[in-house]
């Protein structure tokens, strides 16, 4: 279900941020560019999210500098927390512990990662 949100967030909100940059900033009150340009060609402790975002859309082969880099980062991270704390909530709650939790968390982040890799070859997100 969260993957499902994350392509309609994507296949929705994304264009609309796209348009943005084409209209000014004063009359819509948003930008459409990526938050983390300015952090492209630096390293602070302020950019880590972003170096890791940028990270992320290497391995996608996404655009590190669009707006969909940085959405679609974003969405991968969480996805992949929601994978691993869920998966440790079902070992707790099926099995009674939090080690046969672990084996459920590598199950759902290897599924996670698998649709995420799948959903950017069909060009469904990350375009």
């Amino acid at each position: 279900v969260f993957i499902g949100v994350i392509v309609a967030i994507n296949k929705l909100m994304i264009p609309i941020f796209q348009t943005a940059v084409s209209t000014p900033e004063s009359v819509i009150g948003i930008s459409g560019d990526n938050p983390c340009n300015f952090c492209i060609y630096g390293f602070t402790i302020e950019c880590l999210p972003c170096n890791i975002y940028s990270e992320i859309c290497s391995v996608f082969s996404i655009e590190k500098a669009s707006i969909s880099c940085y959405y679609f980062a974003l969405f991968f991270c969480m996805s992949i927390i929601q994978a691993i704390c869920g998966g440790l909530v079902a070992g707790q709650i099926g099995e009674g512990s939090v080690k046969a939790g672990f084996k459920h968390a590598i199950i759902l982040l290897s599924i996670t990662i698998a649709v995420f890799m799948i959903l950017v070859k069909l060009k469904v997100i990350g375009v």
